[in-house]
């Protein structure tokens, strides 16, 4: 039985830096003889997640929960990669074994070209609602200003007159920044599932080596991934 001490002085093949992840976060124990991935928590602080098709769920602590290479994790709130990012080399093979396979691609365009799209929807989005929030008062003081004709309506006094429009004034107010605010938070959330999304996907279809940040032309010109060596090409 292997195992790999997941953190920031564990014995995964990369450092972690984030001040989230404790010193000895998590650990992967791999039975050789089954092929089996077993990952438990080791009582971390923020905890560790994996990501079960829909969301990511943390799992208890000291307790081991089968993963395969293919499972995401994330330890705290922010830290995640996918479990063949710390599986040991496996034994060596043959030059015919060697020879890597070719993989199709294509579908990391639509990955990056919906993940582009969204972001400028959403952003647009978010900075319309903001610029909506800034001028919440100037619109409140101008639908207020019709306390006037309402007070003499109703043969209202001067400062009477005045306590309603200030009233009018912070219950529009009140109004308009809820409404606002809500739908901030809604926004928000939808650029986070965005960006989670893209994180997910946009990687090698083999290793799962995340390419966020990357352009999908430039991956495809350099015909392999980085970390597995695998060729890509695109299509038929």
């Amino acid at each position: 039985m292997r195992q790999v001490v997941i953190g920031k002085q564990g014995t995964q093949p990369f450092p972690i830096n984030d001040p989230n992840v404790s010193r000895l976060h998590a650990v992967l124990y791999i039975d050789d003889s089954t092929g089996k991935l077993s990952l438990v928590d080791s009582a971390s602080t923020n905890g560790t997640y994996i990501h079960n098709g829909t969301q990511f769920v943390r799992i208890p602590p000291q307790q081991p929960v089968q993963v395969r290479p293919d499972t995401m994790i994330r330890l705290g709130p922010e830290t995640r990669f996918h479990i063949s990012r710390i599986l040991p080399p496996a034994k060596a093979k043959t030059k015919a074994e060697e020879k890597p396979k070719k993989y199709d691609i294509s579908g990391l365009r639509e990955v990056s070209e919906t993940y582009q799209t969204r972001k400028l929807e959403l952003e647009n989005k978010l900075n319309n609602l903001n610029g909506m929030r800034s001028f919440t008062v100037v619109i409140s003081v101008m639908a207020s200003g019709g306390s006037g004709v309402i007070g003499n309506a109703l043969g209202l006094s001067q400062s009477e007159s005045i306590i309603l429009m200030i009233c009018l004034m912070v219950v529009l107010i009140s109004t308009l920044l809820y409404f606002i605010n809500r739908s901030i938070k809604k926004v928000t959330a939808e650029r986070n599932e965005n960006e989670h999304n893209y994180a997910v996907k946009f990687c090698c279809p083999k290793c799962h080596y995340s390419f966020r940040g990357k352009y999908y032309e430039n991956i495809l010109a350099s015909g392999r991934c980085p970390n597995c060596k695998s060729e890509y090409h695109e299509g038929n």
